[in-house]
């Protein structure tokens, strides 16, 4: 989370800046898309609040850079007041959808690693080598757990 929110504070400032300085060369939809692309960015890497954070930020940066009357909050074409409304909901609603996307691709990572688990636990035990300290030892082994029963000390048994 904190990642992000520093690479919003980094990256938006940056991106205005260059902006600015290329501002005869782009129109305003150019601007969107790009505070988009770093906004989809922030998501990857802090997660969805940040995202918004850096959404409504890149709103309010697009209106006081890019929207003219420039350096107002005054937005003098109703058609760049509904971009960048479309702007900052289209940013937060991707955000979410990559952000969901992410966390279930951490899920089915770890599902995928249970699964595995559980495979090679079955096939230990269909080999043959199904008594209990075998199937103990090889889920300690695989989980990095310490086996209980070997860690007490002798004297105290």
């Amino acid at each position: 989370m904190f990642a992000g929110l520093a690479m919003a504070m980094l990256m938006l400032p940056a991106l205005t800046l260059t902006l600015t300085a290329a501002r005869s060369h782009l129109a305003l939809v150019d601007d969107l898309l790009l505070y988009l692309l770093v906004v989809i960015v922030v998501t990857l890497v802090g997660g969805f609040w940040p995202a918004v954070l850096a959404a409504v930020t890149a709103g309010l940066l697009l209106n006081w850079f890019f929207s003219p009357p420039l350096h107002t909050w005054t937005i003098e074409a109703p058609q760049n007041m509904f971009a960048l409304l479309l702007f900052v909901t289209s940013a937060v609603t991707v955000s979410s959808v990559v952000h969901f996307a992410a966390r279930r691709d951490a899920i089915a990572t770890q599902r995928t690693a249970e699964a595995a688990t559980l495979l090679t636990l079955a096939r230990t035990v269909l080999g043959g080598d199904d008594t209990p300290q075998a199937v103990l030892d090889h889920l300690t082994e695989t989980l990095g757990l310490t086996d209980p029963i070997r860690s007490i000390p002798i004297e105290e048994i």
